[in-house]
């Protein structure tokens, strides 16, 4: 059987997700995102070395969790996960009786955790919209940037020599290390490396003695090399990321950003994550429908400028600290009652599909024991 047939063998909920069921569909050909949940047999769930937590099926944006990967999940507040407790009816597909109780036991799951999970997301999309709006306003070159770009040569007469010219102002040069960022640099018939490896993104140095070095001939000081290597390594990176952010851009959204400076379906994703963390730790609830759609939908069309959504994204989690201190919810979810509530809802689903444990043969031959019973 694979693995897609087996979720739908074995599904308890299924329901709409994503901009569908936060009711920010800008369009009726948005994505459709579906997620589900469903309860392994027992072999996958009191064996130890089958298992399954999830299914993707192929081609869809569908997702189906394993009951108990769902519970732990949920009750770390994963703002995707535990909102599927909380969805709206008209999202919902599918529901078995066995998640029909899970939602009605839904605020066990409840806890100040969400503070730290819902506007963590809402972080991550934050600074995805700083670096992007960095991005746009400082674009990188074309070329990598190199590492003698981040390298000084102090000469024996103090004079300073900069750049990916040092190594080709000298001939049979090679460096001796002083530390990690300090090398001298020399001439001499007897040694020569280049200062750089092939792919020229390390310093290349000569493990040398003082004795043997002074006994080279034509031997001759050039200066002290200073290598930023640290500088060089974020640098690169930075360069790496921006152009693999450039390649991979949707259209699209690319051209919103061009316009905007900032990625506005990440803004409509951090101010609803911002607003829902913010519900949960003073009012206690998980709105998935929501209420500010239409201004959601604003900030997706590029309503709030660049500046002003910083400034209100970074004081709406500021403003998290004081109701997380002064919020009802437990400061963790209800894990002993969550988990005996898992074994009732499972047992009593195996129950009503006559689901029964295989029992396993267990096959061997007759050398594999010896007179004593003990395996040879």
């Amino acid at each position: 059987m694979n693995e897609s047939q087996f979720a739908e063998d074995y599904l308890i909920f299924k329901c709409v997700s994503g901009s569908r069921s936060y009711g920010t569909a800008v369009s009726p050909q948005s994505d459709l995102d579906i997620r589900g949940i469903f309860i392994a047999p027992p072999e996958y769930t009191l064996g130890c070395l089958k298992t399954v937590e999830q299914v993707q099926v192929p081609g869809e944006d569908t997702v189906i969790y394993e009951l108990a990967k769902f519970v732990r999940l949920a009750v770390d507040a994963n703002p995707n996960i535990i909102e599927l407790l909380f969805t709206d009816e008209e999202n919902i597909l599918f529901i078995d009786p066995a998640f029909e109780k899970f939602r009605e036991h839904r605020n066990l799951f409840l806890s100040k955790k969400a503070r730290f999970t819902f506007s963590g997301y809402a972080m991550a999309q934050m600074k995805r919209i700083k670096g992007h709006n960095k991005w746009i306003a400082q674009p990188q070159p074309e070329v990598s940037p190199e590492l003698l770009d981040f390298a000084t040569l102090i000469l024996p007469n103090g004079g300073v020599v900069k750049g990916a010219v040092i190594d080709e102002e000298f001939e049979n040069i090679f460096l001796v290390k002083v530390n990690a960022t300090v090398f001298r640099l020399f001439s001499s018939t007897n040694f020569s490396k280049p200062l750089l490896s092939a792919d020229r993104k390390n310093i290349q140095y000569i493990d040398i003695d003082a004795d043997r070095l002074s006994q080279a001939e034509n031997l001759e000081f050039h200066g002290t090399l200073i290598v930023q290597e640290e500088t060089y390594r974020i640098q690169h990176r930075m360069w790496k990321d921006y152009w693999e952010w450039k390649r991979n851009r949707n259209k699209a959204r690319s051209a919103i950003e061009e316009q905007y400076g900032f990625d506005c379906k990440h803004a409509s994703h951090l101010m609803r994550l911002l607003k829902m963390s913010h519900e949960i730790l003073r009012d206690g609830k998980v709105i998935v429908r929501r209420p500010d759609a239409a201004e959601l939908l604003a900030i997706l069309n590029g309503s709030v400028d660049y500046e002003t959504l910083i400034k209100t994204a970074e004081e709406m989690d500021a403003q998290l600290k004081e109701l997380y201190e002064t919020s009802s919810l437990p400061h963790s979810a209800d894990k002993e009652a969550i988990n005996q509530l898992y074994i009732e809802v499972v047992q009593e689903y195996w129950d009503r599909k006559k689901i029964r444990v295989k029992k396993a043969t267990v096959k061997y031959d007759d050398n594999w024991a010896g007179d004593d019973g003990w395996p040879h």
